[in-house]
């Protein structure tokens, strides 16, 4: 570990993504439009529990001992369920409240700050579709091993062909009508993206195809947004991905995503 350590000031985060709006792809709105089936969101493997800490000497504790440790790293092992050497695997960590190094199958991935609230790495090098290890490497001392590095942590499988980033802004003018402005940020491979705006009634009132160079624009009539309990969700749809993104009648909206624990 003292080796990794060294080599800290070294190190360079080339695996680690651009900052983008938060969201997990459903496989299809089918999936999104079947309740008990919504955990199913994509292909998320959690990585949230079942970690033990090692110490200098390598021997292994589950993280439920409480000896103070000065000098210690974390460690479990995971599995891609169908995993697919034609897709991207990315990292996400959410919640962030220690520095931290990652290492999976004892490939770099890269390195954590302990202010930042979200990161997000590109793993596809270091994952394969056998047990995987991940281990994390404190850079700052820890006293207790109870200490929480992170509040979530899970890997994402993503399409080659997908939407990176999407913004959407949502106003009301005079009248009441609202306004919906969506714009594809940025894109990753080349993905047909198509639009739909529906409400709770599964109602459509706007579907269309996208490009990334333009902006778009709905808009809700008054008499609808105006009916007490109405919301809307937008869905941005690609070949194989789907993002849904909550719209309510107040103008409040973000992205719908399930919870990955």
């Amino acid at each position: 570990m003292n080796q990794h350590l060294k080599k800290i000031e070294m190190r360079i985060n080339q695996y680690q993504l651009t900052k983008r709006t938060r969201y997990i792809p459903y496989m299809s709105r089918h999936v999104f439009a079947i309740p008990y089936i919504k955990f199913l969101s994509h292909a998320v493997t959690p990585l949230n529990q079942q970690w033990h800490y090692e110490t200098e000497t390598g021997i292994m504790h589950p993280l439920t001992d409480k000896n103070e440790m000065s000098d210690l790293h974390f460690v479990r092992s995971f599995m891609i369920e169908d995993f697919d050497d034609s897709k991207d695997y990315h990292l996400n960590v959410e919640g962030i409240r220690q520095s931290f190094m990652i290492y999976i199958n004892q490939s770099d991935v890269g390195t954590v700050e302990g202010n930042e609230g979200h990161i997000e790495f590109d793993i596809t090098h270091a994952v394969h579709g056998e047990m995987n290890v991940i281990e994390l490497v404190p850079t700052e001392t820890m006293m207790s091993p109870q200490q929480n590095l992170f509040n979530d942590m899970y890997v994402l499988e993503r399409a080659n062909d997908r939407i990176v980033d999407y913004s959407v802004d949502v106003s009301q003018n005079a009248r009441g009508d609202m306004s919906v402005r969506i714009q594809i940020q940025d894109i990753e491979g080349a993905p047909l993206i198509s639009y739909l705006l529906q409400n709770e009634q599964h109602v459509t009132f706007a579907k269309g195809l996208m490009d990334i160079d333009s902006s778009y624009h709905l808009v809700i009539p008054a008499h609808l947004v105006g009916q007490q309990g109405k919301h809307f969700t937008l869905f941005l749809e690609t070949e194989d991905e789907t993002i849904a993104h909550d719209i309510d009648s107040n103008g409040e909206h973000e992205p719908i995503n399930v919870k990955t624990v």
